[in-house]
């Protein structure tokens, strides 16, 4: 079966309710995934007022009941990743801790994604986790890293992290290392050449066999749905046999 006609049967029934969102992780991708159109956030806007982008939002957002927040600027430093500046968090948070990094989208996208590093030395934050969100808030996957010490003097290089979904992105965020007992970051932490938009067939990756079973018995459960209900109607006499 073409994944083409994998992707549309389990469009059906994601839109009948057949099938669960679970059956349908996101898949982590690289840069070379993402189609020509897609869009490249470079952060270089000559000051620190973020950039304005179509169908973006920078998320600034206080949880006072999880005691974590999200805020962030277009940043300078001595050290760049691609340019000049790049997405970085605060740290004079609501909670007095370094915040956490997130975007929304507007309308959901098939991917997201973007090179993270930790920035500065006071201190660098040693770990990140990106999440990547549906519509309806669930989370369609994640994945940890650990980063380098930072020193000015040796930049490590960033680490590209994305995702791509066949239901669409919501939200991207960018979570530093837990600081106990509140969860917010723990250091510096950058972003650079956030990409989102259209991925290419190749970065959707072969199904599972557990999914291609979730579609064999969802399509089995809609054809034997239609099949009883046409039986219905002829005994009702109703529709020829």
């Amino acid at each position: 079966m073409s994944r083409f006609r994998i992707a549309g049967i389990a469009a059906v029934l994601l839109s009948s309710g057949v099938l669960t969102r679970a059956a349908l992780a996101a898949s982590l991708i690289l840069p070379t995934d993402f189609a020509p159109t897609a869009t490249v956030i470079t952060f270089e806007t000559g000051s620190t007022a973020l950039p304005t982008v179509p169908n973006v939002t920078f998320v600034n957002q206080a949880i006072p009941s999880e005691q974590v927040e999200f805020g962030g600027v277009a940043a300078f430093d001595s050290f760049t990743f691609f340019g000049t500046q790049h997405y970085e968090n605060l740290s004079s948070g609501t909670f007095n801790t370094f915040t956490w990094l997130a975007i929304e989208f507007g309308t959901p996208v098939q991917g997201a994604g973007g090179w993270v590093q930790g920035t500065r030395t006071d201190p660098a934050d040693p770990q990140v986790t990106v999440l990547v969100y549906a519509e309806n808030g669930g989370v369609l996957g994640q994945k940890t890293v650990d980063l380098p010490p930072f020193s000015f003097a040796n930049p490590t290089s960033p680490e590209f992290i994305g995702f791509a979904d066949l239901g669409g992105i919501k939200r991207i965020e960018w979570r530093g290392s837990p600081n106990p007992p509140t969860g917010d970051d723990v250091g510096w932490l950058g972003v650079d050449n956030v990409t989102f938009g259209d991925v290419t067939l190749s970065a959707v990756p072969e199904p599972s066999s557990s999914l291609l079973m979730s579609l064999g018995i969802a399509a089995w459960i809609v054809g034997w749905s239609m099949r009883a209900a046409r039986d219905r109607l002829i005994r009702a006499g109703r529709l020829e046999g």
